[in-house]
């Protein structure tokens, strides 16, 4: 598998409150997360630094490859809830950390098959056939509004709460997770990301960038919401299958 990876503070924020995490056990097995930090300066980033330290090194520390897909499901989840239970804790003792929390979507990739949680509005897309198609489901208000036909996808992207999200962890003490089981092919793309990439950048430039193989995707994809205003950190990983796959 080839792996990029890039962080920004993106062209309006004073801070960087995303965090990002790899971690390549073989050449056909990794592990991918990326948090977004709600709860101001300190609150944002020491929630995502929470949550992407807790989640790894639970997952690390109970993890081998002959693992069946309930146990690796469920490893997934106990991790982070383990890191919620931690960044509610904290919140809770400290005045100057209440109400932080974190999006989280995690990725453990095993050949050909890519195992997900998610929690938030950050995203995970695989690319496929030259078709770009989004994994994850949006924890967010509009997201909400939208799959109840309140509003329409155009009045969504302009909505006013746009970036109100419904679920983090850590903002309650306990968290739902969402989990996806995903079979891949030979040259299929993985794309992981905050919302300073997917609400800054189409899914048609997305794709435009994905298909001009570039070196460092990752960097690129970021240049490309900075090149948009850069509204709000920017958080990206990429993971392109080998072509001769498991």
């Amino acid at each position: 598998m080839i792996v990029s990876y890039a962080t920004d503070i993106g062209m309006v924020r004073s801070d960087n409150q995303d965090s990002v995490y790899v971690h390549e056990f073989s050449e056909n097995i990794g592990l991918f997360i990326v948090a977004d930090g709600m709860g101001g300066y300190r609150g944002g980033k020491r929630a995502s630094s929470v949550a992407i330290n807790e989640i790894s090194k639970s997952i690390i520390d109970n993890f081998n490859s002959e693992l069946d897909e309930d146990t690796i499901r469920e490893i997934m989840h106990t991790a982070i809830r383990t890191a919620n239970t931690k960044i509610f804790k904290e919140a809770v003792a400290d005045d100057d950390l209440k109400g932080m929390g974190t999006t989280v979507v995690v990725s453990l990739l095993i050949d050909n098959v890519l195992y997900t949680a998610s929690v938030g509005d950050s995203r995970e897309y695989i690319f496929s056939h030259g078709q770009l198609k989004q994994i994850t489901s949006d924890h967010s208000l509009v997201a909400n509004l939208l799959s109840r036909g309140i509003i329409s996808p155009q009045e969504a992207k302009v909505h006013p709460q746009k970036n109100v999200i419904t679920r983090a962890v850590g903002s309650e003490d306990e968290v739902i997770i969402d989990c996806f089981v995903t079979k891949l092919n030979a040259g299929d793309q993985i794309l992981i990301c905050s919302d300073g990439l997917h609400t800054m950048v189409t899914d048609e430039e997305i794709t435009s960038a994905i298909l001009s193989n570039d070196s460092d995707l990752a960097a690129k994809l970021v240049s490309c919401a900075n090149e948009r205003g850069g509204r709000d950190n920017i958080s990206v990983i990429t993971v392109k299958l080998c072509d001769e796959v498991k």
